[in-house]
């Protein structure tokens, strides 16, 4: 598995992004061939990724660094805000603790860590996500 810090040494350094490998490597269950080529598709050419290059240094594993966003966005959301990361997702970790602290729209929602999920929870565990996300629309319109 790869540590955060190699995800974003790869992202900036790599010639060639390998798009299936990526998603694979961050899910529990093992992707189709197809899958896999659905997710390269949006990237034919390196002046698609930009934006993947830059990605990993915005998340929110690095707090410190986006510390204003936090601030002045996420303190002020007060529109309802539900958190469901995979049990198994060692990038963002604890972090649903952070937003449900920080968020005020978080507060009296049903969070959960959706057991046998890593990272990309909608390739893992997709009925189960789309049960949580219709209970928490419902409950929220």
């Amino acid at each position: 598995k790869f540590s955060f810090t190699q995800w974003v040494a790869y992202a900036q350094t790599t010639s060639k992004f390998d798009f299936g490998g990526l998603i694979q490597h961050a899910t529990s269950r093992q992707l189709t061939e197809q899958e896999l080529a659905g997710y390269a598709a949006p990237f034919p050419s390196d002046e698609y990724i930009s934006a993947v290059r830059k990605f990993p240094t915005m998340v929110a594993s690095q707090l410190r660094q986006n510390k204003k966003v936090m601030d002045q966005f996420y303190q002020q959301w007060n529109k309802p805000f539900l958190t469901a990361f995979g049990a198994n997702d060692p990038v963002m970790a604890g972090r649903d603790k952070v937003f449900q602290t920080i968020v005020p729209g978080a507060q009296n929602q049903n969070h959960t860590l959706i057991e046998k999920g890593a990272h990309f929870i909608q390739e893992d565990k997709p009925e189960e996500l789309v049960t949580l996300l219709l209970s928490f629309i419902k409950t929220n319109s």
